[in-house]
């Protein structure tokens, strides 16, 4: 079980992004002048369902307090994201069956979101 904050969601895809900001200069004698003007810190994209239209209230509240949230899953703590951004698109379900603390008729969402460090 995976969970953002306090809502369950059930992870199907995690990756991490590491970037280096480098500026290509091209002076007029010609080449190529690289200058490195540091990294930006990770970025992680996840792929999840969550189930509800309260949890998918929740964690839409998230991306305006600009606080952090914990992503942890498996025993594992992923560490203290920012949510960047979140898009949630509506499947098709007749029964859910990955909460069976909720109704078997609740909506069931993928959701795609990605994290800041």
């Amino acid at each position: 079980m995976w969970v953002l904050g306090s809502v369950r969601i059930f992870v199907t895809d995690k990756s991490d992004l590491d970037n280096q900001i480098i500026a290509r200069l091209q002076p007029l004698s010609g080449g190529t002048v690289h200058q490195v003007f540091g990294y930006e810190n990770e970025i992680t994209t996840i792929k999840f369902y969550v189930v509800g239209n309260t949890d998918v209230a929740t964690l839409k509240g998230y991306r305006t307090t600009g606080s952090t949230y914990t992503l942890s899953g498996w025993g594992t703590n992923y560490g203290n994201f920012y949510i960047k951004s979140l898009a949630f698109d509506s499947t098709r379900s007749i029964c859910q069956t990955l909460r069976p603390d909720l109704a078997d008729d609740a909506p069931v969402f993928l959701a795609t979101g990605e994290l800041y460090a």
